[in-house]
């Protein structure tokens, strides 16, 4: 069996705990009612919900959501944030800022 290894950055740790700790939970396995679980689009969900939910606080730079989840640059972050959601890291904080700020 031959195993990929894959830097990850010391940022992307805590997500990739609380990874484990959400699929702990809901009682997840790599084998799920004899149907093989896509443990990559399970980590997708989560960074991206984590990016959502950083994005949302104004006082948290993009270049800070994209050490957090392991990106050597922002702009790395920004297109896989587009492709994962269909607009950019700027868009989408400006779309979830409450009206009239």
């Amino acid at each position: 069996m031959r195993f990929a290894f894959c830097h990850i950055g010391v940022g992307a740790l805590p997500l990739l705990v609380a990874l484990a700790a959400a699929l702990r939970e809901c009682g997840a396995a790599p084998i799920a009612a004899g149907r093989r679980l896509n443990w990559r689009y399970v980590l997708m969900q989560v960074l991206v919900s984590h990016a959502q939910e950083r994005l949302r606080s104004p006082r948290i730079s993009v270049q800070q959501v994209a050490d957090e989840q392991g990106y050597a640059d922002p702009s790395s972050f920004s297109h896989a944030f587009k492709r994962w959601t269909g607009v950019s890291p700027v868009q989408f904080r400006r779309a979830a800022r409450p009206l009239g700020t």
